[in-house]
């Protein structure tokens, strides 16, 4: 799957939900997994997430002073980010060391 992401040149999100079709599962599933190699840093963030969205999302992020929940960035972003987006960013190893 990993390798899959990595060989393609279109949008991350549109490589995820064409391997979950191809493998017969959802999006969500598919981002699960990829958030294990974000959290171990095998895989950047931008890869799956556009960068302006990172950068608000880390905004609201470092604005609740670190702990903050999903529904309250989406709350605060609207539509514009998804669930799965901002579980991407969370999963940077830069945020996992702040919940240790």
């Amino acid at each position: 799957m990993y390798g899959e992401l990595k060989s393609e040149e279109k949008n991350g999100a549109q490589v995820v939900k064409e391997i979950a079709k191809k493998r017969g599962l959802v999006a969500s599933t598919i981002y699960s997994h990829l958030g294990t190699y974000v959290s171990t840093g095998q895989l950047k963030t931008e890869e799956l997430v556009d960068a302006e969205k990172i950068k608000q999302i880390e905004r609201c992020i470092d604005k609740a002073g670190g702990t903050v929940k999903l529904s309250e960035i989406r709350e605060e972003l609207g539509e514009s980010v998804t669930f799965e987006e901002i579980r991407m960013v969370f999963a940077q190893p830069k945020y996992k060391k702040k919940e240790q």
